[in-house]
């Protein structure tokens, strides 16, 4: 193995052994804030979604975050970590509740082949760029059949928002302290081909959170817009948008594909399944075919988990408050790169796709009154994205655009 990599996994590895830092994980982990409490019940509702049998091993356990909601269902949980100080804050979290816990290494499983129905990993893979001997290990322990659940970060993504190939090698360069693994569906399917596996799903998520979406107006991503961070500050306090959101997670984003979300959560299955595989590749191909071009959820409709009328009826409920509307205005306009890739009447109903579309317009003669007008930029003339909403420019405004929108690199961000 090179060095480098020696280096980074054991930076990697030793870096949640202090006391501070499992206290401090505990409390950001229960923190009732912006996006925290959403993303943990999403990436709890997966691994509890996904987990079969009774027996389960969490490796890297941690706080117990993943584990201790499956404890009190009555599950037997067996977690290690390479931190006794996260094992011992895990254990006063367990209040006395019977759970194993054993000092460990990710590479390393101190138990016996086919030990465990299920093995659960949650924010651990994600640390480690030698992802394969790492699943080969964890594949030792697990019983015939049974199921691995952990979550990655994709680099599918990443290289979609990014306009060019990013490998796990640019991630290193970047140094231990910022490298998050990031992992290529394509690669998980040909390790999972090659070491006798099935991929029981790939599950996408993080939209709100991790995804790297960017508006038609702005330099920086969305989710690192001071106005978004305004509006996910509600979560802590508006249970209809914390409700809006989760369904957008689980109901949108998590039947799209790789190339949509940061983050995805994978469960194999301990058993060969070329063919299984190779089917549920062409799903994801097929959704990616399908994002393409402009996206109605009629078309959606053979990959959604609801069925159509279910699905209509639920979002309309969830998107009566304004608020939510705009949140999730603000994620379709961005999410696919193009403002206008979504038909909103499709999926908010006639009369409030018309609403969405007339946002979407007056933003767009906003953005274009701006005092600051002259530092925006964009790839391309607006011209078509203008028309396609119904908004054309003037004649006389065309040679401005096109002068104005050449430098891509010196966006400046607008307010909704």
């Amino acid at each position: 193995m090179d060095e480098n990599l020696k280096k980074l996994i054991s930076w990697k590895t030793k870096a949640w052994k202090s006391k501070d830092m499992a206290s401090w994980y505990a409390w950001r982990m229960a923190e009732n804030v912006g996006t925290n409490q959403l993303m943990n019940a999403v990436e709890t509702g997966l691994i509890e979604k996904f987990i079969v049998g009774s027996e389960v091993l969490d490796v890297g356990i941690g706080t117990g975050r993943a584990s201790l909601p499956l404890l009190k269902k009555g599950l037997h949980i067996t977690g290690i970590d390479s931190s006794q100080a996260m094992l011992d804050e895990c254990k006063r979290l367990a209040d006395n509740l019977p759970i194993q816990l054993r000092i460990g290494d990710v590479c390393a499983l101190p138990f016996a082949e086919k030990s465990f129905d299920s093995l659960i990993s949650l924010n651990v893979m994600t640390h480690f760029p030698h992802w394969r001997e790492v699943l080969s290990e964890w594949c030792r322990v697990v019983k015939p059949a049974g199921r691995i659940v952990f979550d990655i970060y994709s680099i599918d993504h990443l290289s979609s928002v990014e306009g060019h190939t990013v490998t796990v090698d640019d991630l290193i360069k970047r140094g231990a302290g910022l490298f998050n693994m990031h992992l290529a569906a394509a690669e998980l399917f040909k390790f999972a081909d090659e070491a006798g596996l099935r991929v029981a799903s790939i599950t996408p998520y993080g939209s709100v959170s991790i995804g790297q979406y960017r508006r038609f107006n702005a330099a920086a991503a969305l989710n690192t817009l001071n106005s978004w961070q305004r509006h996910m500050a509600w979560l802590t306090v508006d249970e209809s948008l914390f409700d809006a959101l989760l369904f957008i997670e689980r109901n949108l984003f998590a039947c799209l594909t790789t190339k949509t979300t940061g983050r995805y959560m994978v469960a194999l299955d301990n058993e060969p399944d070329r063919a299984g595989n190779q089917q549920l590749q062409q799903r994801l191909a097929e959704v990616d075919r399908l994002l393409a071009s402009k996206v109605a959820l009629e078309k959606l409709a053979p990959h959604l988990l609801l069925p159509m009328d279910a699905w209509k009826a639920e979002f309309a409920r969830h998107m009566a408050p304004l608020r939510n509307r705009v949140v999730a205005y603000l994620i379709l306009t961005s999410f696919l790169g193009e403002p206008t890739a979504i038909d909103f009447a499709s999926f908010f109903g006639e009369s409030r796709g018309a609403e969405l579309d007339e946002w979407l317009k007056a933003e767009l003669d906003r953005w274009s009154e701006h005092k600051n007008f002259e530092r925006w930029a964009n790839v391309s003339s607006l011209q078509p994205v203008a028309q396609r909403i119904g908004a054309p420019i003037a004649g006389c405004m065309e040679h401005e655009y096109s002068r104005i929108m050449m430098n891509a690199q010196n966006i400046a961000g607008a307010d909704l």
